[in-house]
């Protein structure tokens, strides 16, 4: 048993598992910096990460401690990494498009090493996307992206069908997908709240008090059930083709 939950048994409860450990090096690193009280306003006051606090612009900590761990849990290491050996899944930062000036630029590029799906990712300083459904930075950049098809506009192989984009702060994370043969819009297809996890685990580590109490084997299922089927490397272009080929066949059963 790791941290008192079962052994793994199934590829998506062991991704689960790893993204759930890789939380540690959030509050650890503030627990590092002498600025808990940072991150005490972060998670129970959801102020808005401040650099001065951490010793970093706030987008650039808020990647390295907690999105880029996480990415690199889901299957997308970083190329410069040594699980990473060429070719396969991995993240891109400030991506450029092949043969194309992009006047619009995502923070990352995930390439899931299947061919069929793009995936963009925008990244906000931690607490700068909320979850009371007002758009913010990140999710209305990725609605321009995914309107003006960035890096799909000349589709790069004949396989390309969907382009898929996130748009997080770390905590929150949202997926859209679309079908850019069909033509339709983009569809919001998943989104994910780390936050109560966050803090239950930054309570374990004492590194701060929490009020939210969630078990380790509640948070990997989570993970397991609601996170890494959509996010996955391996789970992502499988997850958008089941969402929206439906969805496009109902739309052109409608039209006709």
């Amino acid at each position: 048993m790791t941290d008192g939950v079962p052994p793994v048994d199934s590829p998506d409860q062991y991704i689960a598992e790893d993204v759930r450990q890789r939380l540690r090096t959030f509050p650890r690193r503030f627990e590092q910096l002498d600025a808990v009280s940072e991150l005490r306003s972060l998670l129970t006051e959801k102020s808005v990460l401040r650099g001065p606090m951490v010793h970093q612009k706030p987008e650039s900590f808020t990647q390295q401690y907690l999105i880029e761990p996480i990415l690199d849990g889901l299957g997308y290491p970083s190329p410069s990494s040594e699980a990473y050996g060429g070719d396969g899944p991995h993240f891109v930062r400030d991506p450029s498009a092949k043969h194309v000036i992009e006047s619009k630029r995502p923070d990352y590029l995930l390439d899931t090493g299947e061919g069929t799906t793009i995936c963009l990712l925008e990244a906000k300083a931690a607490n700068r996307e909320r979850v009371d459904g007002s758009p913010r930075d990140a999710t209305e950049q990725v609605g321009m992206y995914t309107d003006e098809n960035v890096f799909s506009k000349y589709r790069h192989t004949v396989d390309q069908q969907y382009l898929a984009a996130i748009a997080t702060d770390g905590f929150r994370w949202k997926l859209w997908g679309k079908d850019v043969i069909g033509g339709d819009g983009a569809e919001l297809i998943q989104t994910y709240d780390f936050s109560p996890s966050i803090q239950t685990i930054s309570d374990r580590l004492s590194v701060i008090e929490s009020t939210i109490s969630m078990s380790s084997a509640r948070i990997r299922r989570d993970l397991e059930t609601e996170f890494v089927p959509y996010f996955g490397a391996e789970n992502l272009p499988n997850a958008l083709s089941d969402e929206l080929q439906p969805r496009r066949y109902y739309s052109s059963s409608s039209a006709s």
